[in-house]
């Protein structure tokens, strides 16, 4: 039979992994101050605080609404298309609400925190995700996710940096010490820049 993993928190680590604790379909789990070993530093992570009912293809918040399989698909798609900055925000809103009605709402009011908090969420998939803060830690979950997932997308856009190639470098002319005439120094009146100008432009 398949199990869900509820999903651990490490502060440390800043990452989201899956906990030892699981539920079965048709079961129901409540989890308060529960944590469990991180997989990256060993301390005790905290799982968040949650109430939920496991269904026969997806979980059942009692607080939000029900997140099947196929809704997770749909989303990870979308949110694929908005990573490769495909579609824009909004368009990626409107395709929500074409998948599900009631998703394209919470899709809405998620998208106020953050595209990358989408994201998240279709990237665990069987996970699923307290909004609440954790109690012993003045940053809330929200936060964490947000950020792990934009650092996530930004490292996967291009860099507009451009470098000068060693063949380019040879290839250039090369400024001479003469060439360099400092602006405005307090060092330097204004007879003594004169000359060096006069100097430059003679040479030029």
């Amino acid at each position: 039979m398949e199990r869900f993993r509820l999903p651990g928190i490490c502060y440390n680590c800043r990452i989201v992994f899956g906990s030892g604790f699981t539920a079965g379909v048709g079961s129901s789990i409540t989890t308060r101050g529960c944590k469990s070993d991180c997989p990256r530093c060993g301390s005790l992570a905290p799982v968040p605080d949650n109430a939920l009912q496991v269904i026969q293809d997806g979980i059942r918040l009692f607080s939000g609404s029900d997140f099947t399989k196929q809704t997770y698909e749909n989303l990870g798609l979308i949110v694929e298309d908005l990573r490769l900055q495909k579609i824009t925000k909004a368009e990626a809103i409107s395709r929500a609400d074409q998948v599900i009605p009631s998703l394209g709402r919470e899709f809405r009011e998620w998208a106020t925190l953050g595209i990358a908090f989408i994201a998240l969420m279709v990237t665990l998939a069987d996970f699923i995700v307290s909004y609440r803060a954790q109690q012993h830690s003045n940053r809330t979950l929200e936060e964490i996710v947000v950020e792990a997932v934009e650092s996530a997308y930004e490292a996967q856009q291009p860099t507009k940096k451009r470098t000068l190639s060693w063949d380019t470098y040879l290839s250039s002319p090369k400024a001479k010490p003469s060439d360099f005439i400092p602006a405005k120094s307090n060092g330097l009146n204004r007879k003594r820049r004169r000359a060096l100008a006069a100097k430059r432009k003679k040479g030029s």
